[in-house]
């Protein structure tokens, strides 16, 4: 098209491209042509990117609560929270949906105590929540069953308590557990803590003593 004064348009595909996937990605997820696997991985492709359309979207969010979730699906659940998180899109609905059924694949889906895999993604799960500020009890309440977790190490023992500590969640196991972790002194795992883990760590202490 004709460019107009005031007006502007981009000067390569490069530059085309957010608004041209969106399109694309909107109108194949309103004509109901992906099934829910493909448009998650779609929305998690826009989450990376950075890339927010509102229409696509709405399309997405629409489309991912009317579809039920199923054991396949168990896997997309942390990219599709990612992708709200990083395209700043606090949809509640949305987050209780996955939430319930990532707490169900917990109980009933996966092996007893949770590995050190598992453990890492349940921990990066509510992380991303709370970066939308959202909180569940039903979340809160496995993050404290995996406080006695054997496999977890202390790494992640320091993970669980700054999750449910800026979360205000104080079960029994976490008084324990803080004073093992702090027992731990020539743990290898702690002495090679990021600004960031340490940072929290010391929230830790905050968040109980004003709790």
């Amino acid at each position: 098209p004709k460019e107009s004064p005031g007006t502007s348009f981009a000067s390569s595909p490069v530059e085309q491209a957010p608004f041209a996937f969106n399109e694309v990605v909107a109108e194949v997820v309103a004509s109901g042509k992906w099934d829910l696997q493909k448009v998650m991985a779609a929305f998690s492709c826009l989450g990376r990117l950075g890339w927010y359309n509102e229409h696509t979207v709405a399309e997405v969010l629409r489309f991912v609560m009317d579809a039920p979730f199923l054991e396949p699906h168990a896997q997309l659940l942390l990219p599709l929270v990612q992708a709200c998180s990083n395209l700043h899109v606090h949809h509640a609905p949305l987050l209780q949906k996955v939430v319930n059924w990532y707490c169900w694949c917990c109980a009933y889906l996966w092996n007893k105590p949770l590995g050190s895999e598992k453990l890492d993604e349940l921990l990066e799960l509510a992380e991303e929540c709370l970066e939308l500020a959202f909180q569940s009890l039903e979340l809160q309440g496995v993050l404290a069953e995996n406080l006695s977790n054997p496999n977890a190490s202390s790494r992640q023992s320091l993970r669980l308590l700054s999750v449910l500590a800026r979360s205000s969640h104080f079960p029994p196991e976490f008084k324990a557990t803080c004073a093992r972790i702090c027992s731990q002194t020539a743990d290898l795992d702690l002495m090679s803590l990021t600004t960031e883990e340490l940072v929290n760590a010391f929230n830790i202490h905050l968040c109980g003593v004003f709790d």
